[in-house]
């Protein structure tokens, strides 16, 4: 899937239009945290990471904060006990290459007052990520970006489809007639 089509999906499924995600993609991209090439069909498509990235950086204030953002919630660590992902953008990682939800996640809270993000199950356990030291300045009221269950299925589909269709696509045939002679290919 490349980056153009993710955020088609996002903007589906969010209340975010296609200019504030662009923007916002266009941010990472000056920064080195996404993919980088041609537009149009041969651009370059993004991975499981590309994808986290683009879904945290809809918490930053400012489409110029984006890359920032995504820098401090890739640092947050897994607070308490138990299992899993000590990092969260490991764990949101690991939710998107899971399209049949067998994790059982109910939502993905990302605050965007402070850095903080909260993994909720179906059970209703809430794992939740800090930074290291909680520095953070805390406020009496805080504004959080809720991913649901339903959309981060669906992205996550999408995602694995769209690896699905380039595997297939990359996969060299045979021609018959000629055992073992790989296929003269031309890309248009």
């Amino acid at each position: 899937m490349r980056v153009k089509e993710f955020e088609r999906e996002i903007a589906a499924l969010t209340p975010f239009g296609a200019t504030a995600l662009d923007q916002r993609t266009r941010s990472l991209r000056e920064a080195n945290m996404l993919p980088v090439g041609a537009p149009g069909p041969n651009a370059p498509h993004l991975d499981i990471r590309h994808a986290a990235s683009i879904l945290v950086s809809l918490a930053a204030e400012t489409a110029r904060d984006a890359a920032r953002t995504v820098m401090t919630y890739e640092c947050l660590v897994r607070q308490g006990r138990g299992g899993g992902q000590k990092l969260f953008m490991e764990a949101l990682w690991n939710i998107l290459e899971d399209p049949d939800n067998r994790q059982d996640i109910a939502e993905v809270r990302i605050n965007c007052s402070w850095p903080e993000a909260l993994i909720v199950k179906k059970s209703g356990k809430r794992i939740v990520y800090l930074p290291r030291k909680d520095t953070a300045e805390k406020f009496c009221a805080s504004v959080d970006l809720v991913l649901r269950a339903s959309a981060l299925t669906m992205l996550a589909r999408a995602l694995k489809d769209s690896e699905a269709e380039r595997a297939k696509a990359a996969k060299p045939s045979r021609k018959p007639g000629r055992p073992g002679a790989p296929e003269a290919r031309l890309s248009v």
